[in-house]
């Protein structure tokens, strides 16, 4: 997707203006931006990190108000739960960007560019998740027989569960 038509589907921007602090100081590189660096990649992870354990504190005050196992407090939990995940992701992003510079800065835009356009297509990480394990001596369709059986598992008990607190 382009600059400009990227920047007019942006919800955060108005007439294609920064609204927030947030996006004036560390706006988020994409995929077919120019010039992307390793400094933006760590900025715009450094804030929605930032951003993120914000909001996890918030859910996680909420979430303690709640009586617990309640469809709410489930909710709320799961809110905390996806906070938390993407604060810990945005940080090591910015951990992991921030020791590339210190050992090869030289490459440090490369790699920041080439991590812009992988985490924005949709198929490359399935697909490279694939081929990584392969020629590690993993057999990734074992991992996948494997789990397919743990999700059945799961579906089961849930099932069990369910049935046993209605009656």
């Amino acid at each position: 997707m382009s600059t400009k038509r990227r920047k007019e589907n942006d919800m955060s921007t108005t007439d294609n203006k920064p609204t927030s602090y947030i996006d004036t100081i560390a706006p988020a590189p994409h995929w077919g931006d120019d010039g992307i660096t390793a400094d933006q990649v760590i900025r715009s992870a450094l804030v929605a990190a930032q951003h993120q354990l914000e909001w996890m504190h918030e859910s996680m005050r909420s979430d303690m108000k709640l009586e617990r196992g309640s469809d709410a407090h489930k909710a709320a939990t799961r809110k905390t739960m996806m906070h938390s995940i993407s604060f810990v992701s945005q940080a090591m992003v910015a951990d992991l960007f921030t020791t590339i510079q210190g050992v090869e800065d030289a490459d440090a835009d490369l790699i920041a560019t080439l991590f812009v356009a992988h985490s924005e297509s949709g198929d490359y990480y399935p697909e490279m998740i694939w081929d990584w394990m392969t020629a590690r001596g993993i057999d990734p369709e074992q991992i996948r027989a494997e789990t397919e059986a743990e999700i059945a598992a799961s579906k089961i008990t849930e099932t069990n569960n369910t049935e046993k607190s209605t009656n």
